[in-house]
């Protein structure tokens, strides 16, 4: 009944029962001395009898003290009783209010948790959930949150979850910290789906500074780290085929050369893959490549790495120590299962391959070492025709490895525009007088000396370097051609234009914008094109001929009757000229043979108002039998090998 009064008057009814208890106390101890209850009472009320104490006996005047003593300890104890009383009070009233407060506080604190959409969870320093808002519950897909311990409720554990660094306990990890910390954990739903979430955990401390628990706000990270993981493999991984890419295929090696790990390293590119993307598609070309991919791992198995390390070109890594023969083996399997017969698109045909081989440490220590020389085994294994494989030799390789070398530095020269050009003569076969000049590339490199012009075109198709070879061929050559001009020789110059470069679209906008650079006359300007790059692709050709035509250059057939030979668009092309082949030249006027040749093309493009030149003029038993069938052009070493263009202007004059 107390609980419900007030505390005010809750203590005057503990002093009262107190001064009652005091006010019979001392009744009762009158009564022990001789005094009755009524005398007693009597002076409980009115205070101590202040008579004169000589009016008494030595008895009366002890009891009356003796009585004193016991009123005024009682009315003490009365007091210190109203005091206690208050006291008590006070405090319980502190305590209600601080317990209203907390109450308060604490149904505020759940006010603004509810009013959070992510889930929030108050947990105790023994795990226990003290707190949990409406998204915690959707969250965790349970309402039995509340007094359950964390690791139950979202963990499925019977105890406190082990601890890893890459998953740390919240809870104990603010405790340690004793700050905010972040975490990312997997908590299991009551339905037994696995979420990925990204927790914030506070720490909360009682007044003595001890640890009370943690307030934990959890965020459903599942579909952003998700989407992180597919990134990373798409990163690291061929959308094709699904297997590593280049960019992984290379870590793994790394990791593999950092662990000193014996290996194999296998390149494989796929024979005349280009004709199958040129005849079927590039849909159909696709389907290949996924076949190819199955067929790869199966025949290496599990255990090895297989990787796209781009277009048609697929690397594996076969890890341990293997025997020579155990690695043909291998590559045997390989090109076996490659050459099975498959159909894409109801069309059925076989795909052959070809793979350089390299074993670490043997054939290189360096990730770009082990490459190189899997590459140089893969270039001998082609030279040696489709569906072969080569191991790489240190010694007999080394032609291989010097042309990897001069590539390099083929590449380095043309990306310093370092490339020279020489000028040959062409001379009118009549008057003998200087008619015009070809534009021929030259390389010399300070560590491997004069290349070949032959050696030198072959590296820049190779390489894909012809078309910028090509391009500052050409813009060299309209340069030199302009100044000529400028010192009052007039003469045209002939630049090659190689088959990459002509059925580039771009190809007129190059001749443009070297024209427009150098300020060199249209007419001044011939581009010889072998026919067979013609051939290649017939309306391609044309348009780009056609195109070439209106900026108002001239357009020569180079190596002519080395080919078809078509007389078809020699009608239909816009051709000014016919350059014979030096082949044909060689053996005049001895073999009857190239003279027949000869007289053909010359009557062929007389016929039809083309310009006849003859290149690889060497004698002059040539000369005069060319001139005598009314040959236009003469080149060749009779006249001038090619020279610098200073010596050009010597020639003309």
């Amino acid at each position: 009944m107390i609980r419900h009064l007030t505390p005010r008057l809750e203590a005057w009814l503990i002093a009262a029962w107190t001064l009652l208890l005091a006010s019979s106390l001392y009744a009762n101890i009158g009564e022990i001395r001789g005094v009755s209850p009524e005398a007693a009472a009597v002076t409980a009320r009115a205070g101590i009898d202040r008579a004169p104490i000589d009016a008494h006996s030595d008895v009366e005047r002890h009891q009356v003290a003796s009585m004193a003593w016991s009123h005024g300890a009682i009315w003490l104890v009365g007091l210190l009783g109203i005091c206690s009383a208050n006291r008590f009070a006070r405090r319980r009233h502190q305590a209600e209010m601080a317990s209203a407060v907390a109450g308060k506080e604490q149904a505020a604190l759940q006010l603004v948790m509810d009013g959070v959409a992510e889930s929030i969870l108050m947990i105790d320093a023994d795990y226990a959930i003290r707190m949990a808002n409406p998204a915690a519950r959707d969250f965790h897909g349970t309402d039995a949150l509340i007094g359950n311990p964390c690791y139950r409720m979202i963990h499925g554990e019977s105890a406190p979850c082990p601890e890893t660094p890459m998953q740390p306990c919240p809870l104990r990890a603010a405790e340690r910290e004793g700050k905010p910390v972040v975490v990312t954990h997997e908590h299991k739903r009551a339905d037994g789906e696995t979420r990925i979430v990204e927790l914030l955990a506070t720490p909360l401390h009682n007044d003595d500074g001890s640890f009370k628990g943690i307030i934990k706000v959890s965020r459903d990270v599942t579909a952003r780290i998700q989407a992180e993981r597919n990134l990373r493999h798409l990163a690291h991984h061929d959308a094709l085929t699904r297997l590593p890419n280049r960019l992984r295929f290379e870590d793994a090696l790394e990791r593999l050369l950092e662990a000193s790990l014996e290996l194999t390293l296998m390149f494989i590119d796929l024979d005349r893959f280009k004709h199958i993307n040129d005849t079927l598609g590039h849909s159909s070309g696709d389907q290949v490549l996924r076949i190819v991919a199955k067929r790869l791992r199966s025949a290496i198995g599990p255990e090895h790495f297989l990787a796209r390390f781009g277009g048609d070109e697929f690397t594996v890594l076969l890890v341990g120590s293997l025997s020579q023969p155990e690695i043909s083996l291998i590559a045997r399997r390989i090109l076996t299962d490659l050459d099975q017969a498959m159909v894409v698109d109801s069309y059925q045909f076989r795909v052959s391959a070809s793979i350089g081989i390299a074993t670490y440490p043997y054939d290189g220590k360096t990730v770009a070492g082990l490459m190189k020389s899997a590459d140089t085994a893969l270039h001998r294994a082609k030279s040696l025709g489709y569906g072969n494989f080569e191991l790489f030799n240190r010694v007999g390789d080394q032609p291989a490895l010097h042309r990897l070398q001069l590539e390099a530095a083929l590449r380095a020269s043309v990306a310093e525009n370092a490339l020279e050009v020489v000028f040959q003569p062409q001379v009118d076969a009549t008057t003998g007088r200087l008619a015009g000049v070809e534009a021929l590339a030259r390389w010399s490199h300070p560590t491997f000396g004069a290349i070949a012009p032959t050696e030198l075109i072959a590296i820049a198709e190779e390489s894909g370097l012809i078309v910028e070879v090509g391009r500052q061929v050409l813009l060299k050559a309209c340069r030199q051609a302009a100044d000529w001009l400028a010192q009052g020789i007039e003469t045209r110059v002939a630049v090659n234009v190689s088959p990459r470069q002509l059925l580039r679209v771009d190809l007129w906008r190059q001749v443009a914008e070297a024209l427009e650079q150098t300020a060199l006359p249209a007419h001044l300007l011939e581009l010889e094109i072998v026919e067979s790059a013609i051939l290649q692709d017939v309306d391609a050709a044309a348009k780009v001929l056609g195109e070439l035509r209106k900026l108002g250059v001239s357009i020569a057939i180079d190596d002519y009757g080395t080919g078809y030979s078509s007389l078809k668009y020699l009608k239909h092309f816009p051709v000014d000229a016919l350059k014979i082949d030096q082949s044909f030249v060689n053996q005049l006027p001895r073999l009857r043979s190239d003279k027949a040749v000869v007289n053909t093309i010359i009557s062929l493009a007389k016929n039809l108002d083309l310009l006849v030149i003859a290149e690889g003029v060497e004698t002059p038993a040539q000369r005069d039998y060319l001139a005598s069938q009314g040959c236009d052009l003469l080149q060749g070493f009779l006249f001038s090998e090619p020279v610098p263009p200073e010596q050009i202007a010597a020639i003309y004059k």
